[in-house]
């Protein structure tokens, strides 16, 4: 059955990255920009973002760090802090594979440019 208008108004996939793998590199959201920025032309930084996460002992707490968004003119967005990397696509037009090639070749590039580490 074809619908008129897609009922997803977003999709969201986040990775975390581990908690023990060392000193967080704030150079790091720039370095992957470089490899991305002819498909997604639109950066922001967004300082003093905060968001909670959960702990390796399972407990709660908040975080204040910058925030990395990079867009384009078509709804794909890619944002980084120092805990997570996340892929959003909004309306109007959410399909899945094109989705999921973003995903897995931008994190390719994320990889590469923390030196393959990969702990996230």
């Amino acid at each position: 059955m074809e619908l008129k208008k897609s009922p997803l108004v977003e999709a969201v996939f986040q990775l975390a990255f581990a908690h023990d793998f060392g000193e967080y590199d704030p150079t790091l959201p720039g370095l992957f920009y470089t490899t991305i920025k002819d498909k997604f032309p639109h950066k922001k930084e967004i300082p003093n973002f905060r968001y909670d996460i959960i702990d390796n002992e399972g407990g709660e707490k908040s975080v204040t760090a910058t925030l990395s968004r990079f867009s384009d003119d078509n709804g794909n967005h890619i944002q980084i802090t120092k805990d997570y990397i996340v892929f959003n696509k909004i309306r109007p037009s959410i399909q899945w594979e094109v989705l999921k090639e973003n995903i897995l070749s931008n994190v390719g590039n994320f990889i590469n440019v923390n030196n393959g580490n990969t702990n996230v």
